[in-house]
């Protein structure tokens, strides 16, 4: 079973590049504002659903950016919304659609599962 739960536009990837700042006050590396807020939105967007065992993510975006942009991001979101943890996932499925610096992407999730 193939469900969708995530359909957005005009969404901006966050990368791996600014998941991290520095924080002096703290002396240690904490979770960037961006980045949180992309985690955020992935989790307040996604369709939640019951009584599935998942097994695959599929996630398809445009962009411009690398493909692994802002994967971790939408994996952990989309897990923490469905009371998963993502070391139960056993497939990842990334398509990637190049798009014009400056143009609108989307980004759009599934997951595959049977039914518990």
């Amino acid at each position: 079973m193939t469900t969708q739960i995530l359909d957005l536009e005009n969404v901006r990837m966050v990368g791996i590049n600014n998941k991290y700042i520095w924080n002096p006050k703290m002396g240690r590396l904490i979770l960037s504002r961006e980045y949180r807020d992309f985690k955020n939105m992935i989790i307040t967007c996604t369709t939640k659903i019951e009584d599935v065992k998942i097994e695959g993510i599929y996630i398809w975006f445009s962009g411009y950016c690398d493909i692994d942009a802002g994967i971790k991001a939408i994996i952990d979101g989309v897990c923490e919304k469905l009371g998963v943890n993502d070391r139960e996932i056993t497939r990842l499925h990334v398509n990637k659609l190049p798009i014009k610096r400056g143009q609108a992407g989307y980004l759009k999730v599934y997951i595959e599962g049977d039914k518990v």
